[in-house]
């Protein structure tokens, strides 16, 4: 009679897809997913070649102010009015811009220049970024699938495992009925060989059934801790 052997190399690590719902498990998975990991990594680093370009392109006027201005009194000129200060800033290219300030000393004017400041976003830059969106939604939606299908191959394989258990204990239960009916001479041998066999056919089924769990078991785990499942089994 053929033995199953099962090796499962996972002695502190539970069977994660038994412990978990189909929710929980999909969560689990886009959240240690190596390769959405890689791929939100991307974008980032996409992300972050827009934002830089964009911090560094001048493209606005822009206006600082902290003013107060004082009540007049006889012989104030205008500066002697003034508490605070004011900066006007114009872009003139990416690299150069002309700034304006307004306080009490008076007024002053100053050139900045950036010579490493780029340009507009690029329509490269762009499309690598909406690439990388698309490749991490895609990676996300297909790993959802996988969990699910797979999660769905483990329960048909629980339910297959719960009938075949049922049906050898039925067939176990009408073999030892046949034997004392044998024993009675109300039966044939040949009847009592036919039960048997069914029971070996049964048991069979169970065993093939259970290693048929152990497997979805393991392709559940892989999904969600490919690191650690490990299960193997083999048929002497």
């Amino acid at each position: 009679m053929k033995k199953l052997l099962i090796f499962l190399f996972m002695a502190t690590i539970p069977l994660f897809a038994q412990d978990m719902t189909l929710d929980q498990a999909i969560a689990f998975s886009l959240q240690e997913s190596i390769s959405i990991k890689t791929a939100e990594d991307a974008l980032l680093q996409a992300q972050r070649e827009i934002g830089s370009k964009l911090s560094l392109d001048r493209t606005r006027l822009t206006l600082n102010a902290d003013m107060e201005v004082q009540e007049p009194m006889p012989g104030d000129t205008v500066l002697d009015l003034i508490n605070g200060s004011m900066k006007l800033s114009l872009p003139i290219v990416p690299q150069l811009s002309l700034d304006a300030g307004l306080d009490a000393k008076g007024v002053s004017f100053s050139v900045v220049f950036t010579p490493f400041a780029s340009s507009k976003v690029t329509t490269k830059q762009e499309e690598t970024y909406y690439k990388a969106i698309i490749a991490l939604r895609s990676l996300q939606l297909d790993t959802a699938l996988k969990v699910e299908n797979t999660f769905l191959a483990l329960m048909a394989a629980e339910q297959h495992l719960i009938y075949t258990q049922a049906y050898y204990a039925l067939v176990q239960e009408q073999y030892e009925i046949t034997s004392v009916l044998y024993e009675a001479g109300v039966l044939s041998y040949a009847d009592l060989e036919e039960s048997a066999q069914k029971v070996s056919d049964r048991r069979q089924a169970m065993y093939n059934a259970q290693r048929a769990l152990l497997e979805k078991t393991r392709d559940s785990n892989s999904l969600l801790a490919p690191s650690y499942s490990k299960v193997n089994v083999e048929v002497l």
